[in-house]
């Protein structure tokens, strides 16, 4: 099945499609989902703020925060199982038949969550013949990988399909407290698949997979310090340098030391002392300062996942039937120094848990002298996540006060469902029209719990009072939590006018609307992040030319589209009159978003083969809250990709190289550092911006050689990745009332050596 969820030329859909072929991602040694922005630039990757987890745009729509109770933009599918949360989302590529970005709004065939796109992730099925492979490579940092696949027959009508991974990262960026590398990884992989055909009608598949990572933590640094935007930043460094906060020396003490922090470079860390979260009792005196019982130092996440799925498909002759039930788990946990210095300005603590269950039934057919390509389904959801927060913000000036660490719990549970129906009417042999609908119910319920850890013992005490006004709120049940529910009912629509002006030559115009759903904040220690908000609804429109050329050695797809959101969703980090850390989402204004997509490939010699995709995007957002900030964040006005191949046969030898040029400009962040000693703007209700952080550009070059011996399927390459050594951000977070601004480190240059030894039939 391709985007129309049935069996289709893509070249000869109306939607605008990135498909990477497995050829592809071996050639540039793209092993993992957070790679593959290298390739298909419509679609950004952003680490969000632990390893493993991720942050998806296309077409500027993007939700940077993996809070259980929030959803993304962009819908993560793979073999057509949505991937609900972001822990878990950013897997193996290990073999894959092909992937595939879907770009704008797929709300109609795939439902919730899709405002910017869709990516879908197709695996290789098991087939009739016996065959695999095992294969490895090894690079700078200590960094290898060993992959093993095979493909075994187990009769006329069976067949049995595994794959497996180990991958070892030994990290780049040096922890100075303890001398660990900070961003190691050990991951280990597995993926089977059985299929049952006992005849031409039937067949069932039942997939399983499993993964299990540990991490080290993310490369965070710190990169900048505004005073002005987060006085007390340099207040705690000073009390934690045992001076007195409150004085100017010692405010000044507590400057001069964050920006010594700056001046240890992008491949030093200091990960901090994150036993402020992680320790079961927290104890402080004026004469001994802090003591902890148990806990880690330094940064550390580990994750889980799970899953299995089951697919039936019935050809009933006048329609086939496709039923697809999966069951998904993942748990994660992680401790983190969020402002990437060796001091203890703000620690975090995640234990989530994760459990999802889908059941889906789609039939495709056709009618009128096959003149109407039908599809049509329904789809029923359920999720259930419990996340716990564990935080320590400016621990020096808040815990001695009494009101110690904060651990918030969040309990979100989904029931979803939907109906849809989508065709494509064939007028003549050059005029087609599509059109489809779908309606979802969005059933939400959420519990949430806010507690202080006391100082000096293990005792708790409620978070929700009624001087803060948390115990006093409808949903409030004792001795500590909140409950909050909503229904939210959508329709969803996509329409489209195709016309083939020649052979494989398709020009179309395409409208479709997408929402993401609504919701509850999932960290709940104050009465601004209570209460819901609304889905973000999103109205795309695009024109667009997917063309071949030259008996087919030049492919050029253009799409130029325009959307707006309303009800758009944003989320806000900062602190609270009390100095503790909040994330809020809300419901803004508008945001709107033009952009132009350029997709070429061309084979003008057999030998040679040439490829060209650039992304230009423009917009702006309609904030009242935020009226002096136009800007939309985190989303680059170019990103583009061009590279080439060459081969060469030498008697048994097929020799490649392969080059490729990835570029990335700068963006905007979305926060601002604002000056909290000026006076406040009666134009805009807000103190003066000091500086909008930026993510500067990034540009990749990357090659790969190979020899392959053309007898026995056997290759070895010699590649290198960023190897101008670029010194780039994957992300930069800035918490608002903080002042600091904390860069994760992209990888520096790499170069590695890879091996694969192919057995049976290829």
């Amino acid at each position: 099945m391709t985007a129309t969820r049935q069996a289709a030329n893509l070249q000869a859909v109306p939607i605008a499609v990135s498909a990477v072929t497995p050829q592809r991602l071996e050639g540039q040694n793209i092993t993992s989902l957070g790679a593959l922005s290298r390739i298909a630039p419509s679609l950004q990757v952003f680490n969000a703020q632990g390893p493993g987890t991720a942050a998806y745009q296309i077409r500027g729509q993007i939700q940077k925060d993996t809070a259980p109770t929030l959803d993304p933009s962009v819908g993560i599918y793979f073999d057509d199982v949505y991937v609900a949360r972001a822990a878990g989302s950013i897997g193996n590529l290990l073999d894959m038949e092909r992937v595939e970005v879907l770009k704008g709004p797929q709300g109609t065939l795939f439902g919730r969550n899709t405002t910017g796109g869709a990516v879908r992730l197709i695996s290789r099925k098991p087939t009739d013949e016996f065959g695999g492979y095992v294969a490895g490579s090894y690079e700078t940092f200590d960094q290898y990988r060993l992959d093993a696949v095979i493909n075994i027959p187990l009769g006329e009508s069976v067949a049995f399909r595994a794959a497996g991974r180990y991958f070892h990262k030994g990290g780049f960026m040096t922890n100075v407290l303890t001398g660990d590398k900070v961003d190691t990884e050990k991951t280990y992989f597995g993926r089977a698949a059985l299929k049952i055909a006992p005849n031409d009608r039937l067949d069932i598949l039942v997939q399983g997979d499993v993964s299990h990572s540990n991490y080290g933590g993310t490369a965070n640094y710190l990169k900048s310090y505004e005073y002005n935007d987060g006085p007390n930043t340099a207040r705690q460094v000073a009390a934690e340098l045992g001076l007195n906060p409150g004085t100017p020396a010692g405010v000044a003490a507590g400057i001069a030391a964050l920006q010594a922090e700056i001046g240890l470079g992008r491949r030093q860390s200091n990960a901090g002392d994150l036993r402020f979260v992680s320790a079961d009792v927290v104890s402080y005196s004026p004469t001994t300062g802090f003591t902890f019982s148990d806990g880690r130092i330094g940064p550390s996440a580990r994750l889980r996942v799970q899953g299995g799925a089951a697919t039936l498909r019935y050809d009933m002759g006048w329609a086939t039937l496709r039923s697809i039930t999966s069951y998904r788990h993942s748990t994660y946990d992680q401790k983190a120094n969020l402002d990437g210095s060796g001091y203890s300005i703000v620690g975090s603590a995640i234990d989530a848990n994760q459990k999802q269950f889908s059941e889906e039934i789609l039939l495709n057919g056709k009618l009128f002298d096959d003149r109407l390509d039908w599809t049509s389904g329904a789809i029923f959801f359920q999720e259930k996540v419990a996340q716990t927060d564990t935080n320590a913000s400016l621990p020096n000036l808040v815990i001695p006060t009494g009101r110690a660490r904060q651990v918030l719990v969040a309990e979100s549970r989904v029931k979803a469902y939907g109906v849809y129906a989508q065709g494509t009417y064939l007028f003549n042999d050059a005029l087609s029209a599509t059109g489809g609908i779908r309606y979802t119910i969005d059933k939400r319920d959420f519990h949430s719990e806010g507690y202080y850890l006391a100082l000096n013992t293990a005792a708790i005490s409620c978070l929700y009072t009624a001087a803060n006004g948390l115990a006093l709120v409808p949903g409030f049940s004792a001795p500590c939590g909140i409950d909050q529910g909503d229904t939210f009912k959508k329709i969803n629509y996509t329409g489209s006018i195709n016309y083939e002006f020649a052979q494989s030559r398709l020009l179309y115009f395409r409208t479709s609307r997408g929402f993401r759903a609504g919701g509850f904040n999932s960290r709940v220690n104050s009465l601004g992040v209570l209460g819901a908000f609304k889905p973000e609804i999103v109205t795309d429109y695009e024109i667009g030319l997917k063309a071949d050329w030259l008996d087919r050695r030049l492919r050029t797809n253009i799409a130029m589209f325009t959307s707006k959101s309303i009800d758009t969703q944003t989320t806000v980090v900062g602190l609270d009159a009390n100095n503790a850390s909040f994330s809020r989402t809300t419901n803004i204004g508008t945001r709107k978003v033009r952009g132009v997509e350029v997709d070429v490939t061309a084979r003008p010699v057999e030998w040679m083969g040439l490829d060209l995709t650039v992304n230009r995007i423009g917009g702006r957002i309609n904030d009242p809250a935020t009226p002096d900030i136009r800007f939309i964040a985190q989303v680059p006005k170019w990103a583009l990709n061009v590279g080439g191949d060459v081969s060469h046969v030498s008697g048994d030898y097929l020799m490649k190289l392969r080059s490729d040029f990835s570029y990335r400009s700068a963006m905007n962040n979305d926060a601002v550092f604002r000056d909290s000693f000026a006076a406040i703007d009666p134009a805009t209700g807000l103190t003066p911006i000091l500086r909008v952080p930026r993510i500067n550009n990034r540009y990749l070059l990357s090659a790969r050689f190979s020899v392959a011996h053309k007898p026995t399927g056997m290759e070895f390459g010699v590649f290198g990745t960023n190897l101008t050594n670029n010194r780039f951000d994957e992300r930069v977070t800035v918490i608002g009332g903080l002042g600091y601004e904390v860069g994760l480190q992209g990888q520096p240059r790499t170069v590695g050596v890879d091996l694969k030894m192919p057995f049976g039939a290829r």
